[in-house]
């Protein structure tokens, strides 16, 4: 597989951030936000550390992650911009050791609390526009953040669609010892880790709609380190 161009795609995803008063013409980017290729395949894609390989134990045997059965490229490239976000949130939150807060350790410590956008909020606006959340799932969601990442969803999807790329799921269908999975995906998921650090920016610094929001669900906010 070729290395993916991802220009066009940012391109668009800044466009219908903008036409839609979530971001404006400029982004900026802090470093202490951002990461390199390895801690993306450390984090989403080595089988042997990454703890989105880590079965989940029940009564009758082992199944795979929420991630595995779902990591094709449209939602591995989303859950990486959702993730660039999230860690961008953690890493200026000074109730947070940086130190002790790498990309890593986010994904560890959080894993089963971040699938939420994909799974519960964003998927059946999608593909039902007749689908209506539930009272109490509705009360977890604020509208912006919907409204932020299904935009972002709905922009992969199209760029996927439109230049033909294979749909596979990356942790089933491609070969962990190709140079596509080890050097060319991280290099694309840390694209859109960047994109997901510049929304994060656009909410605190050029807002307009997205002026002081919290992205995340309400079951996030507060204090991370009580999670288990």
């Amino acid at each position: 597989m070729a290395k993916i161009d991802t220009h066009p795609l940012e391109g668009l995803i800044d466009n219908q951030l903008r036409q839609h008063d979530y971001y404006s013409f400029g982004s900026m980017t802090w470093q202490h936000c951002l990461v390199n290729d390895e801690e993306i395949y450390d984090a989403l894609l080595n089988p042997q550390k990454s703890p989105y390989f880590d079965p989940i134990h029940i009564e009758n045997g082992d199944i795979k992650t929420i991630l595995q059965v779902n990591a094709t490229l449209l939602n591995m490239m989303f859950y990486a911009v959702y993730s660039g976000y999230l860690f961008s949130l953690i890493v200026n939150d000074e109730r947070y050791n940086r130190e002790k807060w790498s990309y890593y350790y986010m994904h560890k410590k959080l894993n089963g609390h971040i699938y939420e956008p994909i799974f519960i909020s964003l998927l059946p606006q999608i593909f039902d526009d007749k689908y209506e959340l539930s009272d109490e799932l509705k009360e977890l969601y604020i509208t912006d953040s919907r409204n932020v990442f299904s935009l972002v969803y709905r922009c992969i999807y199209t760029f996927i669609s439109h230049t033909g790329l294979d749909n596979s799921n990356l942790y089933e269908d491609i070969d962990k010892n190709s140079s596509y999975y080890k050097e060319d995906l991280p290099d694309l998921l840390n694209k859109m880790h960047r994109k997901g650090v510049n929304i994060y920016y656009a909410g605190k610094h050029f807002h307009k709609r997205q002026d002081g929001k919290d992205l995340t669900s309400k079951n996030l906010w507060g204090d991370k380190n009580e999670l288990e």
